[in-house]
């Protein structure tokens, strides 16, 4: 999933590489544009490894140093996970197993941008775009989402720096036209930090512990349909 969404925020100018994203009006209208990728990127994203992956094979580990869209920052330096909360968004991706960072980043200040692969504890009691801002993994949604938030008035700028192709004057319209709603994006991540603070606590997640190894001892019982579990549980 990482890798995925590395290649795809820093796909090369010369790849000519095009996507289309929605943005929406200060009456909500949304508006449909098709714009260079490396425009979007440029605008919006801003996205590397820290360093290889040393956990793949080695065919894995030689294709992440030769992709040329696989960017890795400055002398492989990693951020300090406290720099998260300088922004008004952060994105958590699970990657080989579940995110250990999502409860902490939900107590931030910031809103969480989500994409999952797999399902934890305390899903039931999240509502997506109430809570957090869901992401698919295939993340064929993320122009929107970024857009939707934070606005496209920079993409004909960086256009016209990079040289490419003139936009259409349907997608400058649909540009000149987005705007930016980090208001509502604020009350997300409101909603995310009430959230952590009343159901992502250490009680919760030792009830949720104690009723798993309850169930999987019913679950290995010879009389697991008595009543008497029924009572346990």
């Amino acid at each position: 999933m990482r890798s995925r969404l590395v290649s795809k925020v820093n796909r090369l100018i010369e790849w000519r590489h095009e996507d289309g994203v929605l943005v929406a009006t200060a009456d909500n209208k949304t508006l449909s544009a098709t714009l260079p990728s490396s425009a979007l990127n440029a605008a919006l994203a801003d996205v590397a490894f820290a360093a290889p992956d040393h956990h793949g094979d080695a065919d894995s580990l030689e294709s992440q140093r030769t992709e040329p869209s696989f960017r890795f920052t400055d002398g492989g330096h990693y951020v300090p996970f406290e720099n998260n909360y300088l922004f008004k968004a952060v994105l958590d991706l699970d990657g080989t197993a579940y995110s250990g960072r999502f409860p902490t980043l939900m107590r931030s200040r910031s809103a969480v941008v989500k994409s999952r692969l797999f399902t934890e504890a305390l899903d039931d009691s999240l509502i997506p775009w109430y809570h957090y801002v869901p992401l698919s993994v295939r993340y064929t949604e993320l122009y929107h989402v970024l857009a939707y938030f934070f606005g496209l008035a920079a993409v004909p700028a960086v256009a016209r720096n990079q040289a490419l192709a003139p936009l259409a004057p349907h997608d400058l319209d649909a540009v000149r036209r987005g705007v930016a709603h980090e208001e509502a994006l604020c009350k997300v991540a409101g909603r995310g930090r009430e959230w952590a603070n009343a159901c992502a606590t250490r009680d919760g997640a030792l009830v949720y512990v104690y009723l798993l190894v309850l169930e999987w001892a019913r679950l290995c019982a010879d009389d697991r349909e008595s009543d008497a579990w029924n009572l346990v549980l």
